[in-house]
């Protein structure tokens, strides 16, 4: 999936290293979350979102992955997934340090 980012199974234990980059205001603008105040909110949270969906949604699979940088190793974010049949909604909050930042890609 690229040589640039890791990514691995989300768990509770990453809201710590987490926190940096998704504690910003900024990343909950424009969606209906609210903006954790320490890592200590967001562990609960990840550990919903690690749980996967309730009995209600059966049809339903949820990926959690935290996103990482390569060649520093240090966590920029969360990358989400919901599959439903043959459909996937693919969600990722990033920490504003790392919005607009690109490298060309190798030819």
């Amino acid at each position: 999936m690229g040589d640039r980012l890791l990514y691995e199974p989300l768990h509770p234990g990453h809201a710590e290293v987490l926190f940096e980059a998704l504690g910003d205001a900024r990343v909950y603008e424009y969606i209906s979350e609210v903006p954790p105040a320490n890592a200590a909110q967001l562990a609960p949270q990840f550990a919903v979102m690690t749980t996967g969906p309730p009995p209600d949604k059966t049809g339903e699979r949820w990926l959690n992955y935290t996103v990482r940088l390569r060649a520093n190793g240090t966590f920029i974010g969360t990358l989400q997934a919901t599959i439903i049949q043959q459909r996937a909604e693919v969600a990722y909050l990033f920490g504003p340090q790392f919005w607009h930042v690109a490298t060309p890609l190798k030819p």
